[in-house]
């Protein structure tokens, strides 16, 4: 799966917008093989070392397990199947590397930013055994109804 975070998303687009070198080129990749994905068994593992046992066999298991239940369709996951039996595409960006060489940051780092503020914006539970790495010092008083004043 690949993940790039919109600020990285909006600089890359502006440099590409304002070079002169990408009048001469069609298409701009923005996300890259090497820096923007993720695997599914390495974001499984992130969320279950933050303490959230999740079980992750093969996408073939987890389409098998959502489409054999008779309510399916009603199952919180399955906007997902489609995602995730979709997502292994190798991406050419070497017009984009041309233009702007800076990688995306760190897709797992990412991954890690996102769990923590869900955590601390009480969409997601408690996790059995809290990780370390659910601190209070990112995001202090944080509500999914406030805003964080940062800027």
């Amino acid at each position: 799966m690949t993940m790039d975070p919109v600020d990285h998303v909006a600089k890359v687009v502006a440099e590409i917008a304002g070079s002169e070198e990408s009048l001469s080129k069609f298409v701009f990749h923005i996300s890259d093989s090497e820096h923007s994905t993720i695997s599914e068994t390495k974001l499984f593992e992130i969320v279950n070392s933050f303490g959230w046992p999740v079980l992750f066999e093969t996408r073939e298991k987890f389409k098998f397990l959502l489409t054999s239940n008779p309510s399916a369709a009603k199952n919180a996951l399955f906007p997902l199947m489609h995602m995730m039996m979709d997502m292994s595409i190798k991406i050419d960006n070497a017009n984009t590397r041309s233009i702007y060489p800076t990688p995306c940051p760190s897709t797992a780092a990412l991954a890690k930013k996102c769990l923590i503020y869900l955590y601390h914006v009480h969409f997601l539970n408690e996790p059995k055994v809290p990780s370390s790495e659910l601190k209070d010092e990112e995001y202090p008083e944080v509500s999914i109804f406030t805003r964080t004043g940062r800027n």
